[in-house]
């Protein structure tokens, strides 16, 4: 499991029902879809992972040919300061020698915007058919490095991360669905699910359980904007939704939905677990960080 993932659930398990192991954890959907829904777990893969690891068989459901790329990110230098005096080279280089012979060199700050991206893509299939999800995601964040001068104390760093974003393209016998995910820092995430020209209402779920020592306990704990799962909804009638925490995610898929829109909602839910996992740091916007302000809806993006 990523170790980022695993500390983030110890604290939250330590914050809210004492330091227990969490065996799985789930977010709260409507008792309406409870009662018509089948739930799937999926497996989070452990150790090193490769394409094969994110294989899975979940009911009449498996996924496979999956394929994803390593990161890759590109630095773009924002700024770059020694004390007060400037950006010149060739100053900076001279003040740094009489900095250095006077012992009292005061260090600098050097600022850069770091973009990463990666993709991945998989097969979904389910009773003979066959849905492609081809996924891309960005992350943008700023460092700041603040190399220390004469005081022998160590170097800082520092790394803020502005937003994350998914953009997938899901197809199945050559119909387009589009899938779009945009989560600012410290904004509400602004997503779109499409089928065509007809729209897939996304909508946040808050409320999060946790399974420990065999009971399954409701914690009260939301950050303003994190994201632990989705609703999936069709003229006001939710047909699915997907929990993103813990070693265990899950999908729920409404029964008597045919089997095309089970499809889409399946390969959707499991295309936002799989960005969850290959960048985990876009589902807990403010997850340590206190309550905040009160939790506001995704904004509507047409």
């Amino acid at each position: 499991m990523n170790k980022s993932i695993v500390a983030a659930m110890t604290a939250l398990a330590c914050s809210l029902i004492g330091c227990r192991t969490i065996d799985d954890m789930k977010v709260n959907i409507s008792p309406d879809l409870n009662s018509r829904a089948t739930m799937y777990n999926v497996v989070q893969p452990r150790g090193y992972v490769d394409n094969k690891s994110y294989h899975q068989v979940f009911g009449d459901f498996s996924v496979d040919n999956v394929d994803f790329s390593w990161s890759e990110t590109t630095t773009v230098p924002i700024d770059r300061t020694i004390a007060d005096w400037g950006k010149d080279v060739a100053n900076a280089a001279f003040l740094f020698l009489v900095f250095d012979i006077r012992d009292n060199y005061p260090g600098f700050w050097d600022q850069n915007r770091l973009m990463t991206q990666r993709e991945f893509s998989f097969d979904l299939k389910h009773h003979g058919a066959t849905v492609h999800s081809q996924c891309r995601l960005l992350s943008v964040e700023t460092e700041t490095v603040y190399e220390r001068g004469n005081d022998n104390r160590p170097s800082e760093y520092s790394h803020h991360r502005e937003q994350s974003t998914l953009g997938c393209v899901i197809t199945e016998n050559g119909q387009i669905s589009e899938l779009l995910i945009d989560t600012p820092t410290d904004k509400p995430a602004r997503m779109r699910l499409r089928h065509g020209t007809a729209p897939v209402e996304l909508s946040v779920l808050k409320g999060l359980q946790m399974l420990s020592q065999g009971r399954w306990e409701q914690t009260s704990w939301a950050g303003p904007y994190s994201v632990h799962g989705m609703a999936f909804s069709a003229e006001g009638v939710e047909q699915g939704a997907v929990s993103l925490m813990g070693p265990f995610p899950k999908i729920w898929l409404d029964n008597r939905v045919a089997e095309p829109r089970q499809r889409l909602l399946a390969a959707a839910s499991y295309s936002l677990i799989m960005y969850n996992w290959l960048d985990s740091m876009w589902t807990s916007d403010g997850m340590f960080s206190g309550t905040g302000p009160a939790p506001q809806s995704p904004a509507p993006w047409h």
